[in-house]
């Protein structure tokens, strides 16, 4: 069983600034009340926290009990797995909708497509400014060929002799 969880940073924000992940009280787990392995993963599938028993996190999470995980950074996207000894298992997905965190993955993309545009740019000049020099010589276009057929006549030649 899946759930999904949308959020703006504002909403889980905590008094004392951190940010806290909640598991909803309809999820089967908190319903059945079984004994259940409870974690946090980060999208990749990296381990962010194991939840009580034996309590266990990384940077930037700061606590964890068995339905709430808190953190110093607002994360766009966080996913909570129980899997319990009934068998069962459960998965929330927590997936921002803030309007900064969606701005700042588009600044991502803006600062990928600038240096990719100077290329671009960069190789337009180069072929406007062969075509320019070549044409104020007098060269035809493509007849930069020329000395590979001077060259290629000039070994015939030689094997003439």
């Amino acid at each position: 069983m899946a759930a999904n969880i949308s959020f703006t940073c504002t909403d889980i924000k905590t008094a004392n600034g951190t940010y806290m992940y909640k598991v909803p009280d309809t999820t089967l787990g908190r319903q059945v009340d079984s004994i259940c392995e409870a974690k946090w993963y980060f999208p990749n599938g990296t381990v962010l926290a194991t939840a009580p028993p034996d309590p266990e996190y990384m940077d930037p999470a700061v606590s964890v009990d068995k339905w709430r995980l808190l953190a110093n950074l607002c994360l766009d996207e966080l996913l909570y797995r129980a899997d319990c000894l009934s068998g069962t298992s459960e998965v929330v997905n927590f997936l921002s909708h803030d309007p900064a965190v969606i701005a700042h993955s588009e600044r991502i993309h803006a600062f990928l497509a600038v240096p990719l545009f100077f290329i671009f740019l960069v190789i337009l000049l180069i072929c406007v400014h062969t075509k320019r020099r070549r044409a104020a010589k007098g060269e035809k276009p493509g007849s930069g060929d020329a000395m590979l057929e001077k060259s290629s006549s000039n070994h015939s030649d030689a094997g003439d002799v």
